[in-house]
């Protein structure tokens, strides 16, 4: 029986994270039609809030794409650094020093040569985000899934940051509850504005 909690704002998840000790990786479970707001309300609050940097690793959307959300909420890009994993292979240098490219989502030597680059200026004072799991399910048998997760979950003892991964309730529920043996904290989350925590069991 896997035990999550239900945190409508953003500080509880931070103040989760904050505690965490060893690994600190934290699974952010999400209704996808919810996901996205989510994931740049997080950001925001870790920027604005926490006053700490941000690694973000974008597996299923493009560098454009993802810089053209958060210009919309007011995200300011320069402070975000930014792995995409979504564009495939290019022939081209990123024009911005906090951008770069990983050629497949499932590519976990190179994401961890980016994140390495970016965790030297970070200091280890920062957060490694991965927007989000359930594209892998796209690419990748289960056990070979389950290999890029406990990889994944080992790079913030490498470097001294907290790791937040985001994914659906939906694939969860039906796929991904195995998975959570994996992370030091399992929540689901909601951009819905709730005050307090209620516990959700899932079997």
């Amino acid at each position: 029986m896997i035990t999550l909690k239900t945190f409508g704002d953003h500080m509880g998840m931070a103040e989760e994270l904050s505690e965490m000790d060893g690994c600190r990786s934290f699974l952010a479970l999400s209704p996808a039609a919810q996901l996205q707001a989510v994931v740049t309300s997080t950001i925001s609050h870790i920027l604005k809030k926490l006053n700490k940097g941000c690694i973000y690793i974008s597996l299923n959307k493009p560098v454009e794409v993802v810089e053209e959300l958060f210009k919309a909420k007011g995200i300011p890009l320069e402070k975000v650094f930014i792995i995409d994993c979504a564009t495939g292979r290019i022939a081209r240098t990123a024009k911005k020093r906090n951008i770069t490219y990983v050629s497949r989502p499932y590519n976990l030597t190179d994401i961890n040569i980016r994140i390495a680059q970016f965790a030297k200026v970070l200091k280890n004072n920062g957060f490694v985000l991965v927007d989000s799991l359930d594209i892998l399910r796209l690419y990748t048998k289960p056990e070979i899934m389950l290999q890029f997760i406990h990889s994944l979950v080992s790079l913030p003892v490498r470097y001294g940051l907290q790791l937040v991964v985001f994914g659906t309730t939906e694939t969860f529920r039906t796929e991904m509850g195995n998975f959570a043996q994996y992370f030091d904290r399992v929540s689901q989350v909601s951009s819905v504005e709730l005050r307090k925590s209620r516990p959700v069991k899932i079997a």
